[in-house]
């Protein structure tokens, strides 16, 4: 899958989020599991979209202390850059 499809389709698991650690960790553990994929893909594309890197501290730290305003923006503003 794509970053694009990945980042997609996670996003709606971020809207769900209470936006605590463990419940993104959840989520984006659950969406890992649906897709038959492993975590480390979507846990990239999901650091890219928030982030623009490649690297950053803890993932689910990161976007528990983003916020969900800010996170899903930001994901949303990479999947509109990636389409083009």
């Amino acid at each position: 899958a794509s970053v694009c499809e990945l980042l997609e389709g996670v996003e709606k698991h971020l809207q769900a989020s209470d936006f605590t650690k463990e419940d993104l960790e959840t989520r984006v553990r659950a969406f890992s599991a649906e897709k038959g994929i492993k975590l480390t893909p979507v846990a990239q594309a999901v650091r890219f979209g928030v982030t623009g890197g490649k690297v950053s501290p803890g993932l689910f730290e990161m976007l528990a202390l983003q916020g969900k305003e800010r996170v899903l923006r930001r994901v949303h503003a990479a999947v509109r850059a990636l389409k083009g």
